[in-house]
């Protein structure tokens, strides 16, 4: 069989697969974040999978070098996507997109700086290990069945797929035999196939990405059975007593106290209350009542430390990056506020205006 053939063959079923997902993504109701992390993801992917030809099989010659500028921002672009998909919380997204970005551009310059390129490939290897953790551990507190299931897979196939990247492959030279060509493209195909099966099987309304709804914190309208409402009767029951107080509360922990087994606990709280994490469940509640205790009377005297622990939070830090994401502002700015109005309300009151 003509080798030149099965390598354009294989691409071009790559590059269909792949276009295909990306057209899904367009015309379904997922959040602009996921559609452009998945757009960049496949221009990149796409750019990488035709540069990555081995001589003689290159196609397109005349236009390979802007393709492999393009690839080099393939760290860039997979750090995105892993971010929109897997992870809701923005915290230190900054910081993993810098890195992707730094990653990208000193692919770039590889060939100027030959003598620096085990340093670029240990620091890449470092850089997709330690995010793919990260989605692992994040996988205790996630609500949604379908991304939860499927990420020791991603994680497993991509770990796999980075790391020879980062060892193996020639940053901005393109592929040097057939065999390494091979092994790029196959490796592509792979992870397209996985995450284009996980798409397919995914409902939209489950969609790990955010969905486009008027409230993204209101649920899903399903219809309930009894069993489902006696459970989330349960769970109201068990936040109604402050269960949140716990330090380092889990879904264990609450499906334990509700007397039902985790998956069941986790589909309520995320189809029927309409969370995508458990620590989101749980800070909504912790907030709430650490807002009304910082402007009550009685409080004014307590500090902000001790209202954080008293409602479950275990250090500060959380305590001012939940309360910002929720209010826009710190607690100590919120009391001083809240503080504020009172005082310019009193006169009036004093006086009958």
């Amino acid at each position: 069989m003509d080798l030149a053939l099965l390598d354009i063959a294989l691409r071009g079923v790559a590059t269909g697969g792949l276009s295909l997902l990306t057209v899904l993504f367009w015309t379904s109701r997922v959040h602009r974040y996921a559609v452009w992390a998945m757009t960049l993801l496949t221009v990149t992917t796409l750019a990488r999978l035709w540069s990555s030809q081995a001589p003689p099989y290159i196609l397109f010659t005349d236009g390979v070098g802007f393709l492999r500028l393009l690839a080099v921002f393939g760290a860039f672009s997979s750090t995105f996507f892993l971010l929109t998909i897997f992870l809701d919380g923005k915290r230190f997204a900054v910081l993993w997109l810098g890195s992707g970005v730094a990653i990208s551009v000193a692919t770039y310059f590889a060939p100027e700086f030959p003598t620096y390129i085990p340093l670029l490939r240990a620091y890449a290897a470092l850089h997709f290990t330690a995010l793919l953790t990260l989605i692992l551990y994040s996988a205790r507190g996630d609500l949604i069945e379908a991304r939860r299931r499927v990420r020791p897979v991603v994680a497993t196939i991509l770990s796999a797929f980075f790391v020879y990247q980062a060892f193996f492959s020639r940053p901005n030279f393109g592929a040097a035999t057939y065999t390494e060509a091979m092994m790029t493209i196959l490796g592509i195909t792979l992870c397209i196939a996985v995450v284009s099966l996980w798409v397919l099987t995914v409902n939209q309304d489950r969609w790990p990405g955010a969905i486009i709804r008027e409230n993204l914190d209101a649920p899903t309208p399903l219809n309930v059975h009894s069993a489902q409402t006696a459970l989330i009767a349960k769970i109201n029951a068990a936040m109604a007593n402050h269960i949140w107080r716990q330090e380092s509360l889990t879904v264990a922990d609450l499906a334990l106290k509700v007397d039902a087994p985790e998956h069941r606990v986790r589909k309520a709280i995320n189809q029927t209350l309409g969370h995508r994490n458990f620590a989101s469940f749980i800070n909504s509640a912790r907030i709430e009542e650490a807002k009304k205790r910082l402007v009550d009377p009685a409080d004014l005297d307590t500090t902000v430390l001790a209202i954080a622990y008293d409602v479950g939070f275990a250090s500060l830090g959380p305590f001012n990056r939940a309360f910002r994401a929720e209010f826009g502002c710190t607690p100590t700015e919120y009391r001083r506020r809240s503080l504020a109005d009172s005082e310019k309300d009193a006169p009036n009151l004093n006086t009958g205006r």
